[in-house]
């Protein structure tokens, strides 16, 4: 199981809804035609997830969902 260091440094389980709970409420900050498709989050989801490490850090997954939807053409 992949295990998440938090900013706190404490250490808890992979949560793939907390990850996309958290994409969700970008998309609320933003209007409708510049919010993430679920398509495009689920695509961010698997990259985290393909990463194949024990652990990672809390500001990494934050780094590739950036990047990811820069990638995707979301840049706000």
């Amino acid at each position: 199981m992949v295990e998440v260091i938090k900013r706190d440094g404490t250490i808890v389980p992979y949560d793939r809804d907390k990850i996309t709970l958290a994409i969700g409420k970008a998309n609320q900050e933003v209007p409708v035609e510049e919010q993430i498709t679920s398509w495009d989050a689920e695509k961010i989801l698997r990259v985290i997830e393909l990463r194949r490490k024990e652990s990672i850090y809390v500001e990494e997954i934050q780094d590739i969902i950036v990047r990811k939807m820069m990638e995707y053409g979301y840049y706000d």
